[in-house]
């Protein structure tokens, strides 16, 4: 009687150590394929003082690391219901397109993911974030405009016979649209005025493309386009339509 209780117990402590293992089991595998969610984080951004961005954590995530702009979670789950969870949250993101590739940027912190990703090993997922401050797109169109044609406000052109000054501004505000412009030419000595026109431009490739919105003072005697376009050559400016040959026959703006 008492062998038959002894063996009674071992049966049951081996069937309690098998069932404690298959519900640790079943609860590793619903951790890696049932989605959770994520929690928006609020760390800190290293190189603006007291500033704080938004990140899209899965839930369960932990040992967050902060290196300059980059910022990486460990999580125990999957790494496709990761990836499904942080797709999630950048869809809430505005998705803003340059350089050929998608990015998302927070209007409520004024930065911008550039790149994020989930890597797996056998034990944890690690899931990493790359950050910019501003709007990504508009900084790189405003550096991209400036290697094109400098960091200068104004291109100019002086001869005996005539001036032209283009002046633009160009900024991190003004670059969030095409930016605005001036196209001021007047003729030498008698100082008579061609042009006084405002608009905007745009660069794309080697061109500027310059749009008139508005005459402040024109030569009817000339037909000024509404549009002008410029090759762009060592940040110099040459007109490709020359409508101001009664005047010159070549116009370079520096």
């Amino acid at each position: 009687m008492k062998n038959n209780l002894k063996k009674e117990k071992r049966i049951n402590k081996k069937l309690y150590i098998i069932l404690t293992i298959l519900i640790i089991i079943m609860c590793i595998i619903l951790l890696k394929v049932l989605p959770f969610g994520y929690i928006v984080q609020h760390p800190s951004y290293t190189h603006y003082d007291n500033k704080t961005i938004n990140l899209g954590v899965p839930k369960f995530s932990f040992m967050m690391q902060n290196k300059d702009e980059n910022y990486s979670y460990k999580n125990l789950r999957g790494k496709t219901i990761l990836q499904n969870e942080i797709s999630e949250y950048l869809k809430t993101l505005k998705p803003v397109t340059c350089n050929d590739t998608v990015y998302y940027y927070d209007e409520s912190t004024n930065t911008t993911i550039i790149d994020y990703s989930v890597k797996s090993n056998l034990i944890y997922s690690t899931i990493s974030y790359a950050v910019k401050n501003g709007n990504y797109c508009d900084t790189f169109k405003l550096e991209t405009y400036e290697d094109k044609i400098g960091k200068t406000n104004a291109k100019v052109m002086d001869t005996d016979k005539i001036h032209i000054d283009f002046s633009y501004s160009l900024n991190e505000t003004s670059i969030k649209d095409n930016p605005s412009a001036n196209l001021y030419i007047y003729t030498l000595p008698d100082g008579k005025v061609i042009e006084n026109s405002t608009g905007t431009f745009e660069i794309e490739g080697n061109k500027l493309i310059y749009t008139r919105t508005d005459f402040i003072t024109n030569d009817d005697e000339i037909n000024i386009p509404t549009k002008s376009e410029f090759a762009i050559k060592k940040k110099s400016l040459i007109l490709m339509d020359n409508y101001l040959s009664d005047y010159i026959d070549y116009v370079l703006l520096r």
